[in-house]
């Protein structure tokens, strides 16, 4: 098992406070670093400070990432996403593309699909079932909302939740328009900011290899529609019960409409 840790690199009464909340929460080990470099046990180490940051460190070799969702490559993407791209096509399918849809991101991961769903205006809801993923993903969000350019960048709601999706899709009390799917597939060629998230998850959280029965149960919740995001390479989980996909050079998009 690998070795976890959460530390805060700026000793404010708040960041401890927030430590010392995350680590009864979610059981991860407090450490006493106040810095990166400090570090000498390999791991997985939750930094709090201005921002959460996740670091993986491994033979001396360490790999960082943070979520900020209005700077950056990321930052772009949200604002040059639109209804014409691959996934707002998948999720808008038989619905017009005037309706405010209600989605549940239940792979949250980084955020950043969720992100460019809810800049088309979108009320998305991510579930998260690995605790480091989730404060720093949530941390990411509420720095946005926190930001004055937040509501111009968003037009509809974003917000993370700490739950297995195998578990909270067998029990919605709200249904939501649409669920939105993007399990972990092998390693592709990505550009370096993507592929460093990527293999952070990777290392973390290993292969989806539950999502076929993932697939099963979301279909299974009484939502209307399932997009599933794969690579162009892998075959959809369940072609026989394929309603259409909508492909772009990277990514593929497969609509699984509910079957009366």
């Amino acid at each position: 098992m690998v070795n976890t840790f959460i530390f805060t690199s700026n000793n404010t009464p708040a960041s401890k406070a927030q430590v010392e909340l995350f680590s009864k929460t979610y059981s991860i080990t407090t450490s006493s670093i106040s810095k990166i470099s400090e570090i000498e046990v390999d791991g997985f180490y939750l930094e709090v400070a201005d921002k959460a940051r996740l670091h993986y460190l491994n033979l001396g070799d360490r790999i960082s990432v943070e979520v900020d969702f209005l700077k950056g490559e990321v930052f772009h993407r949200i604002k040059t996403f639109s209804k014409k791209q691959s996934l707002a096509k998948a999720l808008y399918y038989q619905i017009g593309d005037n309706e405010k849809l209600r989605v549940i991101d239940a792979t949250g991961g980084f955020g950043g699909d969720a992100a460019c769903m809810a800049s088309l205006g979108l009320d998305v809801s991510i579930f998260e079932r690995n605790p480091l993923v989730y404060c720093v993903l949530k941390a990411g969000i509420e720095q946005a909302k926190n930001d004055d350019r937040f509501n111009t960048v968003f037009e509809g709601k974003i917000d993370c939740y700490y739950k297995d999706s195998m578990l909270a899709l067998k029990n919605l009390t709200h249904i939501p328009d649409a669920i939105y799917l993007d399990p972990m597939y092998p390693e592709r060629k990505k550009n370096a900011l993507s592929k460093k998230k990527m293999q952070i998850l990777q290392k973390l959280i290993g292969m989806d290899t539950d999502r076929e029965e993932l697939l099963r149960v979301a279909v299974r919740s009484g939502v209307k529609k399932v997009v599933v995001k794969r690579p162009p390479d892998i075959k959809p989980i369940d072609a026989e019960n394929l309603t259409i996909s909508f492909q772009d050079k990277m990514t593929c998009f497969d609509v699984y409409l509910r079957k009366n």
